[in-house]
């Protein structure tokens, strides 16, 4: 078995055909001209590979990497044969030794509870399974739970807040239930620049709250306009100002804001033992729609 760098049109062709299997036809078509496209044009941060036996292509596996030293890797999409094992281990082998010399600290892969087989091959290759993410809903249309008359202000981020949310958002990390194994994995901007990649970013809905002039807690929101919703990408509280409501206070801002940009649904990901998060959530309204398990692969960035 062979795996190379899909990084001419034949290749990643190749490639695309086993990524996109899955897809009807024509998005199938669609997707890989999308791919080839980005690729030539070097628009994209992606790693495409190939694994061929005799010339042969039995599997392709896609990396994106990401701000912040991070990447995601899905599945290896693997042809069915009796070396199906060995091309998913020789995907994921070569893909590790091209994060590491991408500089990459985490890579992370979402799946299927019950992809057993794909789980495996995972934990088989340094990505050991972290926790599971709830990922929740909540239509913007029904109204918000009322507010506390609690004391605080809110302030949208500008460019020259940035360090000032770099080591806010470091400060929330501490005593954090959220993927608590990941504390110190990122610093504060790594954070941000990996946050800041995700949807549509705008800054209005980066929100800072100060309690009594103080700064306590940060919530990150990211539109999706294409899908008229937004995704809650980060709600963090520093440990003085817990225990007092402050989470909950800083989504219903937070969510109105959203509300009154017109997003018709706001989705948000959160660590299935996190139970404490998961009750605000609830009574916020947010509904589970599926889990996904967490496989990651941590690398020093001192390696």
């Amino acid at each position: 078995i062979t795996v190379s760098l899909a990084d001419s049109p034949p290749l990643l062709e190749r490639a695309g055909l086993l990524l996109y299997a899955h897809l009807p036809i024509e998005e199938r078509a669609m997707c890989i001209a999308e791919v080839l496209v980005a690729r030539m044009a070097k628009e994209r941060d992606e790693i495409v590979l190939l694994a061929e036996d005799s010339d042969t292509p039995e599997g392709a596996l896609l990396v994106k990497l990401r701000p912040g030293r991070t990447a995601f890797i899905w599945p290896p999409a693997v042809v069915a044969c009796e070396i199906a094992t060995q091309v998913a281990d020789a995907l994921l082998t070569e893909a590790n030794r091209r994060l590491d010399a991408s500089g990459v600290v985490l890579g992370q892969a979402l799946l299927e509870q019950n992809d057993f087989a794909g789980r495996e091959s995972f934990a088989r290759n340094e990505f050991p399974h972290l926790t599971n993410l709830a990922l929740l809903v909540r239509s913007l249309d029904e109204p918000l739970p009322a507010r506390r008359s609690l004391k605080w202000t809110s302030h949208s981020y500008t460019p020259t807040d940035r360090m000032r949310f770099a080591t806010l958002i470091e400060r929330t990390f501490v005593g954090s239930l959220d993927c608590a194994e990941l504390h110190g994995a990122l610093s504060g901007a790594e954070s941000l620049a990996l946050h800041q990649a995700s949807g549509k970013y705008d800054p209005r809905f980066w929100l800072r709250f100060d309690v009594q002039a103080h700064d306590a807690g940060l919530v990150l929101v990211n539109p999706y306009p294409e899908l008229n919703s937004c995704e809650v990408a980060y709600v963090g509280v520093v440990p003085e100002f817990r225990g007092e409501g402050l989470r909950q206070e800083m989504l219903i801002e937070a969510l109105l804001l959203a509300q009154n940009s017109g997003f018709s649904e706001a989705f948000l990901a959160v660590d299935e033992k996190n139970h404490f998060a998961r009750t605000t959530y609830h009574h916020l309204g947010f509904r589970l729609r599926e889990s996904r398990a967490v496989h990651l692969r941590t690398h020093s960035r001192h390696s």
